[in-house]
């Protein structure tokens, strides 16, 4: 339960950083999608964690891996709507690719992890 919880509120805290300071990161780096600006890939490896069976030791390396490799899949290829959502404003833009690019690994992930785990 523990494990679910830290996903969650990790989810909620670096989401609502990166709306609130993510408008800031595009006027100071001149990018739509700054990359030195990481809260929205913190939020997506928090979101990517959510609901997957909770692991301790190895296994738990293993599944951080795994999530971290599935997360940046996803956002890197961008399957649809990734890229739509990246012209939502400012901090939303940053922040709602990788919320959907998480949400395609997190299932990913617990077919994995529930299959081979």
């Amino acid at each position: 339960m523990a494990w679910i919880a830290t996903a969650a509120v990790g989810t909620i805290f670096f989401s609502i950083l990166c709306i609130i300071v993510g408008r800031h990161a595009v006027t100071d780096f001149h990018s739509k999608d700054p990359g030195p600006f990481v809260l929205d890939e913190a939020a997506g490896i928090c979101l990517t964690l959510l609901f997957l069976p909770p692991q301790s030791g190895g296994r738990l390396a293993i599944t951080l891996m795994i999530v971290f490799g599935a997360f940046r899949l996803f956002d890197i290829t961008k399957l649809p709507p990734c890229r739509r959502l990246e012209k939502f404003p400012a901090g939303w833009g940053i922040l709602l690719d990788d919320l959907a690019a998480a949400i395609y690994a997190n299932l990913v992930c617990q077919i994995l992890l529930r299959m081979f785990l």
